[in-house]
């Protein structure tokens, strides 16, 4: 993916991130980048609150979950016919590699609730909202947090990577942005970072 886009949005957050491990995009990347995270081989400290050790363990419970939640069944009704569609459609989300299912919007926010963790994104592709970033919450499903150090992931419309704070004091950094984003006083646009708003089909320099 294009990882200095991502990295230049980072900077101007004053944030230091590095890639945990570069995923094989083959339909795992959502549940791989949450996962990678949480290792110690990878964070090289120990990650607070509850995790899993697979991606296939984070998809299962995943899944599980969907599968029990109200409001998760709500949020697609416009897309399954009814409940055994949405069954058989999460069922799909069981089988490693799947990910273009009907469903599939409920992944991100699946992974957030499973995991009891805020999931700040930074976003590498200009035309996917007004803002560089976004924020899902074990709450949008009911949950709650069981740390304010969230985890991290880069996304570029297609693929999914995780990045990890270097030190702690990025993680409060990021956590920060999160408090930001959720309490509405986040106010960065795609246009502030430099290496984003020259992909808008509108860009003008503000140089």
């Amino acid at each position: 993916m294009a990882d200095n886009f991502f990295l230049q949005a980072a900077a101007q957050h004053d944030i230091r991130l590095r890639h945990s491990n570069f995923n094989k995009a083959e339909g795992d990347c959502a549940f791989e980048s949450a996962v990678e995270q949480c290792l110690f081989m990878f964070r090289r400290r120990i990650f607070p609150g509850f995790t899993v050790q697979t991606h296939l363990e984070l998809r299962t419970k995943t899944v599980e979950n969907l599968g029990q939640s109200e409001i998760a069944r709500g949020w697609i009704n416009n897309l399954v016919a009814d409940e055994a569609e949405f069954q058989w459609e999460l069922g799909r989300l069981l089988e490693q590699g799947v990910w273009n299912t009907k469903v599939a919007g409920l992944v991100i926010p699946g992974i957030a609730f499973t995991l009891k963790k805020n999931i700040l994104i930074f976003y590498t592709d200009a035309t996917l909202a007004d803002h560089p970033i976004n924020v899902f919450t074990p709450g949008l499903l009911g949950g709650e947090v069981d740390t304010n150090v969230p985890l991290v992931l880069a996304y570029n419309r297609s693929h999914y990577e995780a990045m990890i704070p270097e030190t702690e004091e990025d993680e409060q950094k990021c956590s920060r942005l999160v408090e930001l984003k959720m309490s509405g006083q986040y106010i960065a646009e795609m246009q502030n970072i430099p290496l984003l708003w020259n992909q808008l089909p509108d860009a003008v320099s503000f140089l």
